[in-house]
């Protein structure tokens, strides 16, 4: 069967809109891709920043477990030394009542 040129004229105009469509969403899609990379890209800066907040949590925490560590160090050795300037004050005490007798 023969196509008539209307026919081929209809055919050909067919093609060329469905090609401008195309060229349209092709267009929509590199947008869409250039959002997407700009996204990611701040997508990633923002893990870098959470990383470096993640990183001086750690750091806080540990530099925070070393003062614990250091008061609780000073507790205990203020209270032996209370102890034992008590046990000291009552040994003074003690001898001094021995002396005045």
């Amino acid at each position: 069967e023969t196509l008539t040129q209307g026919e081929i004229d209809t055919l050909m105009n067919a093609r060329a809109a469905d090609h401008r469509e195309l060229q349209g969403l092709r267009g929509e899609l590199e947008n869409m891709v250039s959002k997407e990379r700009a996204l990611l890209d701040e997508l990633d800066t923002l893990l870098q920043e959470r990383d470096g907040f993640v990183e001086q949590l750690d750091l806080l925490t540990s530099e925070s477990a070393e003062l614990r560590g250091k008061m609780s160090q000073g507790v205990w050795a203020l209270e032996d030394a209370l102890k034992f300037g008590k046990r000291d004050l009552m040994s003074t005490g003690s001898a001094a009542s021995a002396l005045a007798n």
